[in-house]
């Protein structure tokens, strides 16, 4: 008879063999409560991946329109160095760079030419200890103290004699002015 009334679903075995919610989540609320909790960590993290995946994108654009700028200032650079150099070098004034303490940084082809040197003869040396003035002791004073007084701020312009290759002296328009930098 139980047999019956449970295929017939009557009586007390009206509801027997149907599972409800309620008996789900009281076998198995647990699990369903885990699943859930992974399926938000999941949601969270695709939704961080997505974030970040992003910003690298967006990084990355950046990256490449920086390293196309800098690319770019690079030749600008190139460019200009080229220019200056020609310029310098093919300048017949006699011209150069020396630091505010006198040290030389640089002279053009016509200066190392005029007085017969190379560049390691000259650079790294006291400008007034050069060969363009190694024919007079009061020569080296002037332009030491033209050299002060530069480093100063001051413009400072004389006549002056450079001792030649041949041991001969050449009279020049000597000027010696300050160059200053953004930070003065």
């Amino acid at each position: 008879v139980r047999e019956c009334l449970k295929e017939l679903h009557v009586g007390p075995y009206k509801d027997y063999g149907r599972i409800t919610i309620a008996d789900l989540v009281k076998v198995y609320g647990y699990w369903i409560v885990s699943a859930i909790i992974l399926l938000f960590i999941m949601a969270a993290s695709i939704i961080n991946i997505f974030n970040l995946n992003r910003k690298i994108k967006a990084s990355h654009i950046k990256l490449e329109s920086e390293l196309d700028e800098r690319k770019r200032l690079e030749k600008l650079q190139r460019e200009t160095e080229l220019k200056f150099k020609a310029l310098y070098n093919h300048a017949f004034q006699l011209m150069g760079l020396i630091s505010p303490d006198g040290i030389m940084l640089n002279a053009n082809e016509a200066a190392l030419r005029a007085a017969g040197v190379k560049e390691s003869d000259v650079f790294g040396k006291s400008f007034w200890k050069t060969r363009w003035f190694s024919h007079s002791d009061e020569m080296k004073k002037k332009i030491h103290d033209s050299v002060k007084k530069a480093a100063s701020g001051e413009f400072v312009r004389f006549e002056a004699k450079i001792l030649r290759p041949d041991k001969t002296l050449q009279d020049m328009d000597y000027s010696i002015k300050p160059v200053e930098d953004d930070s003065g």
